[in-house]
């Protein structure tokens, strides 16, 4: 009896062992089952577009809060570019404007060689220095005192100067001149008529000198001392003859300049300064025994004097 009970003993111990080495190796191939399935998973997942989401979940109020702030922002920066604008303008007018101030001074109280080095290289060019100090002295440009009243610039290196002129009988008078900006220093660029005004001082003071050679001429019936002033911003031909063509002149001038001779009492004078250039301005002024007696300006370059 003792054997079959052995035997169904043994037989029941296989059965136990045969389960205890299926289920382990059921449960391997069901770990790398979900491995498997996980590792789709991931990799599906990494497959998928990836979306960032800001300000989730913001109510609407919100978001216009935020658009209003950051429209603020902007308008900041704009205001603050604009005044930084704004203040280098005022900087550069009050520049010119405290340079002009310091000119004027200088030629209220006759430092005319002060005046000639802040002339802009151009206007020195039209002048030696001691024609400038004479052409001021004749002027008496020391007498009249001067008040600058507003810079306006034109572009980033002009600058427009009003100012108000006291003459010594107490008139007054207004002008309108510029300011230049050559290397990095405001200098003072003479107006056309600023020209013509040193011109008639040119010829007032030529016409002194020559006191002694008028009185000659008049005294001779036969002849009159003229004087002819030309004056170009563009270089400009010239020419100058009278009816009997003793006097005869052809050049090219830039600026301003003096032609003086005697000719016949009788005798007529043709002048005439022209330019091709663009917004050339040329003028004529004619003197006689130091009397102006004809004259002609034209702003496109075609000035002409015939008597």
């Amino acid at each position: 009896m003792k054997k079959p009970v052995a035997v169904a003993m043994f037989a029941v111990a296989i059965l136990i062992v045969g389960c205890s080495e299926r289920e382990p190796t059921s449960g391997k191939e069901d770990k790398a089952q979900r491995q498997r399935g996980a590792s789709k998973e991931e990799q599906a997942t990494s497959q998928e577009p990836k979306t960032i989401i800001v300000n989730k979940g913001m109510s609407k109020s919100e978001e216009e809060k935020l658009n209003e702030r950051i429209a603020e922002l902007e308008d900041k920066i704009d205001n603050r570019s604009a005044g930084q604008i704004a203040e280098e303008d005022e900087s550069t007018e009050n520049s010119a404007l405290a340079a002009a101030r310091d000119y004027y001074a200088a030629a209220g109280a006759g430092s005319y060689y002060y005046t000639y080095d802040e002339l802009s290289s151009y206007a020195q060019s039209q002048f030696t220095r001691d024609e400038w100090v004479n052409d001021n002295t004749a002027l008496g440009s020391d007498a009249a005192s001067y008040s600058v009243d507003s810079a306006r610039m034109v572009d980033d290196s002009t600058a427009e100067v009003h100012l108000t002129i006291a003459s010594p009988d107490g008139s007054t008078s207004e002008r309108v001149t510029q300011f230049v900006l050559e290397n990095g220093n405001w200098k003072h660029e003479l107006t056309q008529s600023e020209y013509d005004l040193f011109a008639d001082a040119s010829a007032s003071a030529s016409g002194s000198a020559s006191a002694s050679a008028s009185a000659s001429a008049s005294a001779n019936a036969n002849t009159k001392h003229v004087m002819v002033i030309v004056t170009s911003t563009k270089p400009a031909d010239v020419s100058i003859n009278d009816d009997n063509l003793s006097w005869f002149v052809t050049e090219e001038i830039t600026g301003s300049k003096t032609y003086e001779r005697d000719i016949a009492q009788n005798s007529g004078l043709s002048v005439s300064a022209t330019t091709d250039a663009y917004k050339g301005q040329t003028t004529i002024k004619v003197y006689e025994n130091g009397s102006l007696v004809s004259q002609d300006s034209d702003p496109n370059g075609y000035a002409i004097v015939t008597y």
